[in-house]
């Protein structure tokens, strides 16, 4: 109940709201409330390959965090998102310590798995023609002010 006055109130906003599910059930409950369902999967469900695959059976839109998931795991997961209904996945590189030191973000990381993974297309703050336009920050560390917080995301087509 609570959910779905926080989706009317975000309709009202017009603000996508997107959110972690942690079971089927609530994986379920996002998509009979959301009207344009995007869902995303938590790092630590990464490597949980029956609840990728029932939301890959269900969903179009998913963010996969990849937390400290080494590239084979976020290859399986890609795979299967790809290889089912999901037409757009973002890869958000995330950092599995909070908060992070500057020196921690590896953000040169985003350039080495768009290398690796092929299908992958780098989304930056320069692109505007994305499904994901407004949903996720895209901002690089690189040409942005020294000390600028940010994080990053890979999309596959």
């Amino acid at each position: 109940e609570m959910f779905m006055e926080i989706s009317s109130y975000c309709d009202n906003k017009k603000v996508h709201l997107f959110s972690t599910p942690f079971s089927k059930s609530a994986v379920d409950t996002l998509i009979s409330v959301l009207k344009d369902p995007v869902i995303k999967v938590a790092s630590c469900d990464v490597t949980n390959i029956p609840f990728l695959e029932y939301i890959s059976e269900r969903v179009d839109k998913v963010l996969l965090s990849t937390g400290m998931a080494t590239l084979d795991e976020i290859a399986e997961a890609v795979e299967i998102f790809t290889g089912k209904r999901s037409s757009d996945l973002g890869l958000m590189h995330c950092i599995s310590l909070y908060p992070p030191r500057d020196d921690q973000l590896n953000l040169l990381n985003i350039d080495n798995r768009c290398r690796q993974l092929t299908r992958c297309r780098q989304i930056d703050k320069s692109h505007h023609a994305s499904p994901w336009s407004g949903l996720v920050p895209r901002a690089l560390s690189r040409g942005e002010p020294a000390g600028a917080r940010t994080h990053g995301a890979l999309f596959l087509p």
